[in-house]
């Protein structure tokens, strides 16, 4: 890619992007067009393939672009430094910007090895850099042309490669003993698809998974996402009800489910909320903040939705929230939220000792949950507090701070202990490491530019110099 121009970079990368996007990810978001959308098999196909290949081929050639740019930076460690920098960035914006999902992100492939400790120093974008930058490293060894340079090139890529996992395997060594918990917090599966049942049976259902949970004496119960069919807010006898449940039960009872509120001219607006419910306390709301697209929002304002994809849109919150049960301060996601590293760090940096992942995988294939199972594991070892995922009809798990599943369960009750926090150093250095990458990133485009303009117009057409080593 070094040597080759803008057009081509660019195309590469569209080609790479669409084919990954395509072979990663088009399956089950046809398989869940399916589940959530009741699509035809083709037609789910047709808008998967559509979706994978325009996202993937749009941020491809954007990536295309950086790695063009990082690959000429003088001399080739300079240039592998850049591209690890440069494919960072490009992680950070590919969930930044719609579909707001990781496409193609290479810290998430490392959740089962040690190298994924590297994560608590820096965040998710640290262990991407470094994995792109040995890659870089082994790719311009074999591009060398004489044996002296692709041998430091290659030392350097492995280098890098051992180092990252010998830190893995001494972090988890001197991981210090389990403190005594805080608290502890019981998952309630109750296994409902979604629309089967009425509410008076789902809150039937419920109560009885849940009696399976109070033997260790949890401080808090938690049902997942949309588990509460109603509005507890407005709706006095459904309220009421799950005040007794919380009450006899002296838990503090989080459970998901749809809040309204009214403007000012009475028209109503709905938020994929959380609850948390106390006896006697005032209830307190978490609303959903990162929708999920055509699914919960329409994110195409100049196109209208067509028929085939209608879907109940809900409003997105604004603020992050802590539940409060016993000694414990919970931080609360909502499924695909879970892939936002931001918002696990803003509740950690509200004083959340663990983060709830309330998800409602009714609806979702199997490798979109072992995705976000993924993902909640890297949150984990980013923020240093552990993560306990409360799903219905999926995998529930609670996740130690070393991104270690202790606990996994299907369609049951899944209890774990939350020990006292200690937040990871990549909880508020995560942003200045991708800070430093764009600015990286910029400088390796700015450079870029700079030579193309000195360059005599009669060389135009040739390649740029061979890098040093």
């Amino acid at each position: 890619m070094r040597a080759q121009g803008w057009r081509e970079a660019c195309a590469g990368g569209a080609v790479f992007g669409a084919a990954v996007a395509l072979a990663a990810h088009a399956p089950w978001v046809a398989a869940a067009g399916r589940l959530y959308f009741g699509l035809g098999p083709w037609l789910a196909a047709v808008a998967a393939t559509a979706l994978a290949v325009g996202c993937g081929a749009v941020y491809g050639s954007v990536l295309g672009a950086m790695l063009r740019c990082a690959l000429c930076s003088r001399p080739a460690g300079l240039a592998a430094i850049a591209v690890g920098a440069a494919w960072a960035a490009w992680e950070s914006l590919t969930t930044a910007l719609f579909p707001y999902y990781p496409w193609a992100g290479l810290a998430a492939t490392q959740t089962d090895l040690p190298t994924l400790q590297l994560v608590s120093v820096a965040g998710q974008g640290a262990l991407s850099a470094v994995i792109a930058g040995a890659g870089a490293c082994f790719g311009l060894a074999g591009r060398a042309g004489e044996r002296g340079p692709a041998l430091r090139r290659a030392a350097a890529g492995a280098a890098i490669v051992v180092a990252v996992a010998g830190f893995g395997h001494l972090r988890l060594e001197c991981a210090a003993p389990a403190a005594a918990p805080a608290c502890t917090v019981a998952a309630v599966d109750a296994s409902i698809s979604s629309g089967e049942l009425r509410l008076p049976e789902v809150l039937d259902r419920y109560e009885a998974a849940s009696r399976a949970a109070l033997a260790p004496m949890p401080a808090a119960v938690v049902w997942p996402e949309s588990a509460v069919p109603g509005y507890p807010e407005v709706d006095v006898v459904l309220q009421e009800r799950l005040r007794k449940l919380a009450g006899g039960w002296a838990v503090v009872l989080i459970a998901g489910g749809a809040r309204v509120s009214w403007t000012s001219t009475w028209q109503p607006t709905v938020f994929n909320s959380v609850y948390r419910i106390a006896n006697s306390e005032p209830i307190e709301t978490y609303d959903k903040r990162m929708l999920v697209p055509f699914a919960e929002s329409w994110p195409l304002p100049l196109v209208p939705r067509p028929q085939w994809l209608l879907a109940q849109e809900v409003a997105p919150g604004t603020q992050p929230r802590l539940f409060r049960a016993a000694q414990c301060r919970l931080g609360v996601l909502v499924c695909f939220e879970v892939e936002q590293a931001v918002l696990a760090r803003e509740s950690v940096e509200l004083g959340a000792d663990a983060l709830l992942v309330l998800s409602n995988d009714a609806q979702l294939p199997p490798q979109a949950v072992a995705l976000e199972l993924a993902q909640a594991r890297l949150r984990a070892v980013e923020t240093g507090v552990p993560v306990l995922r409360a799903a219905n009809r999926g995998i529930s798990a609670a996740i130690d701070r070393y991104g270690r599943v202790t606990e996994q369960a299907r369609g049951a009750v899944l209890t774990t202990t939350v020990p006292p926090a200690t937040r990871a150093p990549a909880s508020w250095l995560g942003p200045w490491w991708l800070a430093a990458c764009w600015v990286t990133s910029a400088l390796a485009v700015a450079s870029m530019l700079f030579a193309q303009r000195r360059r005599p117009a009669g060389r135009s057409g040739q390649t740029l110099p061979k890098l040093s080593s």
